[in-house]
């Protein structure tokens, strides 16, 4: 499933002031254009580019009676089309069609970014990078610097009036550029589109699987070191059509980067993988651990991955 399924010591004290400065207005600048997206009627074409692969996608953002929706269309490889409303995400693809909850809106921030950032001030440095233009619109750029070597960094080019990103780059610990997005094309609408229906699905595509959330008392592994900041914001269970057992899904953010960790039965089977691999600008480690297939994943660096692979360990008490 985990396949289906982000760098400066002061040399001088009279230099450091307007560092410290810089850095303040521009997290509180951030902070104060997140979410102001959410609220605006737009459509456009955004190209996405990954590990040597580039795929375009037409969005359609819309305002309704019961909240925000979007409907996302691939225009390049298989045709694949996401609706995301009502906290419902359906997705239609080659092989089936997937349905979740609790899903959030498309937004090209990075998905952890709230309009708190106090809680990054510990992890990431945020500094004003200049402006730009971005498919016509002017743009201002902030830049997003880790603290450390355990999370990588970013690059947002913000539309000040309405908060949306025309453009985003995440960086490795490198500082290469390993996963981009850009609006070529947007239109604000001034009045909200009309309602989606649903996902076109043809007629014979099933779903691919369930996805729930996991109780407490139902969880049977934990991560033992996590990096400084990132706390666990999601546990739940993924069983795919035609098979009896679940896969154990664990989310790990430290409020602007995320991790995953799954975890599934071998049943006899070899391990599919144990080690590094990447993929574009995803870090996974794999090992055997009791019988399963352990798998940390996510864009942060590959020592993070796994730092946190090594440490899961069943729940004392759990079978």
């Amino acid at each position: 499933m985990w396949r289906a399924i982000g760098w400066c010591v002061a040399l001088l004290p009279f230099l450091l002031a307007p560092a410290v400065a810089d850095e303040n207005e521009a997290g509180a600048w951030l902070a104060d254009t997140v979410g102001r997206e959410s609220g605006i009627n737009y459509e456009g074409t955004f190209v996405y580019s990954e590990g040597g692969r580039i795929e375009a996608m037409h969005i359609v953002h819309g305002q309704g009676e019961r909240g925000g929706w979007q409907r996302l269309v691939s225009l390049s490889g298989p045709h694949r089309e996401v609706l995301v409303a009502n906290d419902d995400l359906t997705c239609s693809m080659p092989g089936g069609d997937v349905a979740l909850r609790g899903r959030k809106l498309f937004s090209a921030l990075p998905s952890g970014l709230g309009k708190d950032l106090s809680h990054l001030d510990a992890h990431y440095r945020f500094t004003f990078a200049g402006e730009d233009r971005v498919a016509g619109y002017s743009t201002r750029v902030v830049s997003i610097e880790p603290r450390d070597e355990l999370r990588f960094g970013y690059r947002l080019w913000i539309e000040p009036r309405s908060g949306i990103v025309m453009r985003s780059v995440l960086f490795d610990s490198a500082g290469v550029p390993v996963e981009q997005l850009m609006f070529t094309e947007l239109r604000l609408l001034d009045q909200a589109p009309a309602e989606p229906a649903a996902v076109a699905t043809t007629s014979d595509s099933q779903t691919a699987g369930q996805l729930r959330e996991l109780p407490e008392a139902q969880r049977h592994w934990v991560a033992g070191r996590l990096p400084p900041g990132f706390e666990e914001v999601r546990n739940s269970t993924f069983t795919r059509r035609g098979e009896s057992h679940g896969t154990e899904h664990m989310v790990y953010t430290d409020g602007l980067a995320t991790l995953s960790v799954f975890i599934e039965p071998l049943e006899g089977e070899q391990p599919l993988f144990e080690g590094h691999s990447r993929f574009g600008a995803m870090n996974a480690f794999g090992r055997a651990l009791d019988g399963h297939q352990v798998v940390a994943v996510g864009e942060v660096p590959r020592s993070t991955v796994e730092m946190v692979a090594q440490s899961i360990a069943p729940l004392p008490g759990k079978p």
